[in-house]
């Protein structure tokens, strides 16, 4: 075999061996009623199934990975998935100190959500976060947070008192 090809077949090989690990380590794992993914040994919540209803204490871990961003996922269509879209049966969230980012629509149309606590180690909150929540009334952002996409609170007709520092 020439030395082009040899080298060629071993970059192939050192390619297929990354894409293994990066499926490996974003794989999904559920515990709790959370669906996650875990990279670079941090927890992202991607879904949450229909056990978690009412007042929710979102986990500070999932899998012994500390939970630092809750998302979303693509379904079957192509369409992203908040977290917790459409979850009518929510009432309260109490989201922990590891989180740093809320990932767009994550709480969108969860139409039953009155209270949500936002922790200080927050800094992002994305696009459509609280669309629809039709009966939030009042939400601190926290002092860290550095950016909060368009139409968070779009249609959110009882949130009377907004706290930004």
């Amino acid at each position: 075999m020439s030395k082009k090809l040899i080298k060629n077949m071993a970059l192939l090989v050192a390619l297929l061996a990354l894409c293994v690990t990066a499926a490996f380590s974003a794989s999904a794992a559920t515990e709790n009623g959370y669906t996650y993914t875990v990279t670079d040994g941090k927890a992202t919540i991607t879904a949450v199934d229909s056990t978690v209803t009412g007042d929710v204490v979102i986990p500070d871990t999932l899998g012994g990975y500390p939970v630092t961003e809750i998302g979303g996922t693509y379904n079957n269509w192509g369409a992203w998935r908040g977290a917790f879209l459409d979850r009518t049966d929510l009432t309260s969230i109490i989201i922990p100190d590891s989180v740093t980012n809320i990932g767009e629509s994550v709480f969108e149309n969860c139409t039953e959500l009155t209270n949500i606590t936002i922790p200080e180690s927050v800094t992002s909150i994305g696009e459509s976060v609280f669309k629809n929540c039709t009966e939030l009334t009042n939400i601190t952002i926290p002092e860290r947070v550095t950016s909060i996409g368009e139409s968070v609170f779009e249609n959110c007709t009882e949130l009377t008192n907004i706290t930004i520092p």
